[in-house]
């Protein structure tokens, strides 16, 4: 027995094969990360989109990075500063916010990438840092502390500059219009305003409140803040309201959210300091990726949802893939598993791993699944499964290193002392289990009046090793 062939490495855990997302809550997601030395930039990364040739568009402290799937190709802006923020109009141009500058980039016949700068016309003023660029409609805004401003269609510039004594720290586009939070240090205001491309209008209820991302849900208009609370906007004419909802991102530890990206099926909240954690569009917890789960760095910046739904993350050391469109997630060593795993068995009560050293049963700590040892067998356990009769009763049976065994609320009760590597029903009579031996061919067990016992222990004719009876 102790020769028995190794097939399993890592347990994998195959969910949801019906959709290309994965929505299971535990096990860790492959994450890609990208060095410096691969995209050719410093570390800091500040914001992302995919153009409509599905190539990946980061904003990066050297300049725009583009990514076609093999070769990061750097542009640099025109006064060789930080580029901070990026957008894509309805028709596909990438639209560029930097230091004291902002453009668009475009494609010559050959398809090599060039960047045009499109804040000539105000060159002469500090435009200082575009935090935000945002489309709306025909115009394209490029927001900073204190101003927006908007290009139109004939590139013609307006400037639109936010209530005096009051800065700009977040803005979200919000249909034709921009939501922006305003904040002034004495006395200490913070409110959201709404700007329909000529002027602001206070947001009612917005006090204290820092959306960073808009979505809809049913016909129904909700922001999410910093600190994962929701609430509703409500439009009655031209006034605009926050409605309080009592919902929040139902997240294990206090959140201070930096970025959140939106899916069919996830809510993405990036964190100064945490990683990621992931919501169902709910607002329920499915799981964090930090380090442990291979997370680069946990400042981030800015994540987003390609065209397969694979997360990128923008981090302040390093850019990072996370695939979440497989439908596998890896448990591993790191979640407990010490040795090799022969099988597993899902049960009602609870789930377990048939392993080189015992049978393991899960269990969950701090949202994250681990397994642990019943302690049970404590020898090499090759399989385990339910085996239902024809009087519709059940028992759970397991190979063990030297023999069969009935696994009881957890305990084992030895059936036979005999070498196998398969226990398999018969379709013709259920109450008939072969056995495929060790070096003896097949045998069978027999079930009858609540009891199994050995009804051949080597059919004539049958020899060797028998991974796997088929009738």
């Amino acid at each position: 027995m102790f020769n028995r062939f190794t097939y399993l490495l890592l347990f994998v855990l195959l969910v949801q094969f019906s959709i290309a997302q994965n929505t299971y809550k535990y096990g860790d997601f492959n994450v890609r990360n990208f060095s410096m030395n691969e995209y050719k930039g410093v570390a800091q990364n500040w914001d992302i989109i995919e153009n409509n040739q599905n190539f990946i568009i980061i904003a990066n402290n050297t300049g725009v990075l583009h990514f076609d799937g093999e070769i990061w190709t750097k542009i640099k802006l025109s006064n060789g500063e930080i580029v901070r923020s990026l957008a894509k109009d309805e028709k596909g141009t990438i639209f560029v916010g930097g230091d004291n500058e902002f453009g668009k980039l475009f494609y010559n016949k050959q398809g090599a990438i060039s960047y045009q700068k499109l804040s000539k016309e105000i060159s002469n003023q500090d435009l200082g840092r575009i935090w935000y660029t945002i489309p709306t409609s025909d115009n394209i805004n490029f927001v900073t502390r204190k101003n927006i401003y908007t290009l139109s269609p004939n590139k013609k510039i307006k400037t639109t500059s936010f209530p005096k004594g009051l800065k700009s720290f977040k803005n979200i586009k919000y249909g034709d219009y921009i939501i922006s939070q305003l904040e002034n240090e004495k006395p200490k205001i913070k409110y959201c305003v709404i700007f329909d491309g000529n002027s602001f209008k206070k947001i009612e209820n917005s006090d204290d409140y820092a959306p960073i991302v808009f979505f809809k849900s049913n016909n129904i208009d909700y922001v999410v803040d910093q600190t994962g609370l929701i609430k509703e906007i409500n439009q009655t004419n031209n006034s605009f309201k926050f409605l309080d909802i009592g919902l929040k991102l139902q997240a294990p530890e206090k959140l201070n959210i930096f970025t959140i990206a939106i899916n069919k099926l996830f809510i993405a909240a990036g964190t100064s300091g945490n990683g990621i954690f992931l919501f169902n569009r709910k607002g329920e917890f499915i799981k964090s990726i930090k380090s442990n789960e291979g997370l680069m760095n946990l400042q981030i910046r800015k994540l987003y949802f390609d065209h397969n739904n694979n997360l990128w993350s923008c981090n302040d050391n390093g850019i990072s893939l996370v695939d979440l469109s497989s439908p596998v997630t890896i448990i591993n060593g790191e979640n407990g598993i010490t040795s090799v795993t022969e099988d597993i068995y899902f049960s009602k009560e609870a789930n377990y791993l048939a392993t080189r050293s015992d049978l393991f049963i899960e269990e969950i700590i701090d949202n994250k699944k681990h397994f642990k040892s019943t302690s049970v067998f404590k020898m090499e356990v090759f399989q385990i499964k339910d085996f239902t009769f024809s009087d519709g009763k059940t028992k759970t049976l397991a190979i063990g290193n030297d023999g069969i065994y009935e696994y009881i609320n957890g305990t084992s009760k030895q059936i036979a002392k005999i070498y196998a590597w398969d226990l398999s029903q018969s379709t013709s009579n259920p109450d008939r289990i072969w056995i495929g031996l060790d070096g003896d061919g097949i045998g069978s067990l027999f079930y009858k009046n609540g009891m199994l016992v050995i009804e051949n222990r080597s059919y004539k004719g049958t020899s060797g090793d028998v991974r796997k009876v088929i009738e």
